[in-house]
C-alpha cells in the first residue's frame, strides 16, 4: 500500500516474492513505468508474469475481488497524512489479508494517523 515508486516492492519481487504493488490511481502511471523498467532485474527464475504488478488502490472504493484475502504480508509505507480516512484503511487491511496475514506499516511523521487506524481496527 502506498508503494510511491515501488522501491520496497521491487526488493521483495527480487527476494522472490509475489507482489502486487498499489497506490492512489495519479500514482499508478509512475509506479507501473518502474515496473515494467526492472521487471527482468527483479524477477526471480521461473516466477510467472504475475509475480510483480502495479494496481490502482482506493481504500474509500470497494475493494477488487481478485485483491480480497489475497495478502500473507502488506507492506504500507507513509499511509497516514492529514484527513486520512483510518476507518476506510483499517476495512482496507482487513480485506486484503488473507487470516494468518502481517502487516507492516511505516510511520512518518503523522503518528496521530496510526493511533486512529489502531482505534478503529480494534
Amino acid at each position: 500500500l502506498g508503494a510511491g515508486c515501488g522501491l520496497v516492492g521491487l526488493t521483495a519481487a527480487a527476494l522472490g516474492a509475489h507482489v502486487t504493488l498499489t497506490d492512489l490511481p495519479e500514482n499508478v502511471p509512475l509506479l507501473a513505468a518502474n515496473v515494467s523498467a526492472n521487471r527482468d532485474a527483479v524477477a526471480p527464475p521461473g516466477k510467472p508474469p504475475q509475480t510483480l504488478q502495479a494496481r490502482s488502490l482506493d481504500w474509500t472504493a470497494p475493494l477488487p475481488t481478485d485483491l480480497a484475502a489475497s495478502a500473507d504480508l502488506i507492506v504500507g509505507t507513509d499511509l497516514f497524512y492529514h484527513g486520512c480516512p483510518v476507518e476506510d484503511l483499517a476495512s482496507t487491511l482487513a480485506s486484503l489479508a488473507r487470516p494468518d496475514a502481517e502487516a507492516w506499516l511505516a510511520v512518518g511523521r503523522n503518528r496521530g494517523g496510526l493511533d486512529a487506524l489502531l482505534a478503529a481496527s480494534l
